[in-house]
Order: C-alpha cells, then structure tokens, then sequence
C-alpha cells in the first residue's frame, strides 16, 4: 500500500508540475508547449542558448546567400536562436525595415527550425497615427487611439491582420506550424519608441492585453509565446511597472547594450547581471523562463568582451538563451556578433566553446 501510494504521489507531481508549465495560450500547439518546457530544461540544466538577430539574412558583407552567417563564417556554426524583425508588415512593405525580404524571411525561419534552432520575433511597427518609424514620438496619444473607441482602432486591427497573416504561413513543409516567440513592444520603459515610457502605464498594459488577445483569439494563432523585454530601468521594482499580468506573458526578457566600450565595461556587467537575477527570481515564482533577450557591444571593440564581460554577466544565472543585435550589410560599423577577421574572434571562440553555452552545432549533439 505504501509503495502504491508513493507511486500515485509521484505521478500527481508529475502532473502538477507539467500542467505548471504551460503556456498562457491553453490551445497552444504541442510544438510550442514542447519549446516552452524546453526553455524551462534549459534553466534547469544552467544551458543558455546563443543567438543573433538577422544571422542568415545577411552579414558585414554580404546578404542573401544559401546555408551562410557570419558566425558559421568565423566558427563552422550557425547561432542556436534566430532573431528577425517583421517591422513593415504592417503597411504590406514586401521588405521589413532592414531589407529582408518577407518571402525570404519565411524560408530563413523554416531553415532554422528545421536545424532545431529557435526562432523569435520582434515587431518594429509604425505610428499607427503618424504613419512615421516606430522612433516616432512627436505623435501623442498613439496608445489610447487604436485601442477599442479610439479613432485609429480599425487600422490598427488592419495592421494586426497583415501581422497574423504572416505569421499564419510560418509553418513546415508537413504544414506543422512553427513555434515562434514574439516580443512585441519592447524596451517600453524607455521613451524612444511611441509605445514607450511616456505613455500612461494603463494605456501600455491595455495594449498589450488587446494585441495578444487579438491574435490568440481573434485571429487563432496558436503558436505563440509571448515575451515581455523591457530595457534598463532606474530600480529593478520599475521593471514591473507596466507588466502586463502573468495571464499575458510567457517570457520575461530584457534587453540591455553595452556602450563605452572598456570604461564602462564592469558597470555594465555588474548592472545587467544584477537585473537579470532579479528578472530570474520573479520569474521563477510566475513559473516562466528567463532570457536576456537583446544585447551586445556594437563593433565589439572590446577584444576580450565575449569571455570577459558578455560570459561573466550571463554564467550561472538562470536564463534560457542570450541574443544579440545584427551585423548589418548596408552600414561598416553596426554589427554586434563575430565577423571574419576581426581581433575579437579568437576570445568568442572561447565564449561559444563553454560548456553551458548552446549553438547551432551543439543542439544536434543534444
């Protein structure tokens, strides 16, 4: 009798512990219940996944090439996370703001989950009332008008649509659809975008509810976790100011640079380290992964700054993958990953031969 009910204990554990990792979606595909867990197991196992935005779209010198990114380039690798940007979909652009074609992009995203990588999504929209960038904060009350009785409701449910439509085809050849963490609405505790700190905190969290609402139930996608990315705050209790509730959000994330390069190196890592235990441990109570969800030096002018600062600020906190920015092909002196020839790569080398750090190559051996 003991035996049986230990037994039957430990199931109901097991079960309690696997319906305690669910995504806020409860029509979510398996596929992407299976990546959420496998972001959880990633934490547990003190694995971090590294990734780069736009890899194999294009690089330093080069764009739209078969099977290519500056990171295989310098390591024989490709990135275990994929970052892309589908700003543009919402005017019908065929390109998203950074030239990557959106028929190419789908490719690109297919490809990468077919190496087993893991592909997330930011989404750099216009003003919905200005029709200018996402940088564009002149424009007041953009939040409360395309919300339900404002007057840019119905457009903004129209950029919605051609949202949902995109991400609607990202599938497999079998028709499975890919899972996808979407991260809209980033860094809003900062006020360089018009989604940004300098709107109500009520207005911020409405329009986050509504977006994901719209598209989990609205438009039925069900592939979808959902991240949470503010940027650096001046407390770690501002980080949660404009959090949407744990009903809307499956990932805590945070974005974070690093600028100044040398100077200014032990504060950024000692700050951002800092934020991410604390993102980590509030995360941790909710049930949901972590991840450091933007970063990096731009022209990484700092030689030991994989291993040195990037390694020391991720090592041994809880968080499931690390990405950073893009190298951009159309302007020398923006890219944030490794590139062929440059005095850095010999110390990312290093960084991406740890043992808790997961590349392309790595997730097969998995």
């Amino acid at each position: 009798m003991k035996l049986k009910y230990l037994i039957t204990l430990s199931l109901l554990t097991l079960v309690i512990a696997m319906q305690a990792q669910q995504p806020i979606d409860k029509n979510t595909t398996k596929e992407t219940t299976a990546l959420y867990r496998q972001l959880l197991t990633l934490i547990q196992k003190k694995q971090i996944l590294f990734g780069q935005q736009d890899a194999t779209a294009y690089g330093l010198d080069w764009k739209s090439e078969k099977n290519r990114s500056d990171m295989k380039t310098v390591s024989g690798t490709h990135p275990a996370i994929y970052g892309w940007d589908v700003g543009g979909i919402e005017k019908e652009s065929k390109k998203n703001l950074d030239g990557v074609d959106f028929n190419e992009m789908r490719i690109l995203i297919k490809e990468a989950y077919q190496r087993g990588g893991v592909n997330t999504i930011s989404w750099h929209l216009i003003n919905p009332v200005s029709n200018q960038s996402a940088w564009d904060t002149k424009t007041v009350a953009s939040i409360d008008s395309i919300l339900p009785d404002g007057a840019y409701n119905a457009k903004y449910n129209a950029f919605l649509d051609r949202l949902a439509t995109f991400l609607g085809t990202l599938k497999t050849d079998d028709g499975i659809f890919i899972p996808i963490i979407f991260r809209p609405y980033h860094e809003n505790t900062a006020d360089w975008f018009w989604w940004g700190s300098q709107n109500s905190v009520v207005s911020y969290v409405k329009l986050w509810r509504y977006t994901v609402t719209y598209l989990r139930d609205t438009r039925n996608l069900h592939h979808l976790l959902y991240a949470y990315s503010p940027d650096k705050t001046s407390s770690h209790e501002k980080y949660f100011e404009r959090y949407p509730g744990d009903d809307f959000v499956d990932v805590l994330g945070h974005d974070c640079y690093h600028f100044g390069g040398v100077a200014t190196a032990n504060a950024y890592l000692t700050k951002t380290r800092e934020m991410l235990l604390y993102i980590a441990e509030n995360a941790k109570k909710r049930g949901k992964p972590t991840a450091f969800t933007e970063t990096g030096l731009e022209t990484v002018n700092q030689n030991d700054w994989w291993t040195n600062v990037l390694y020391k600020t991720i090592d041994n906190v809880p968080i499931a993958y690390v990405l950073v920015w893009r190298n951009a092909n159309n302007r020398p002196n923006h890219f944030y990953g490794p590139t062929p020839n440059h005095p850095a790569n010999q110390d990312f080398m290093k960084f991406i031969g740890k043992c808790n750090i997961i590349t392309g190559n790595k997730l097969t051996q998995q």
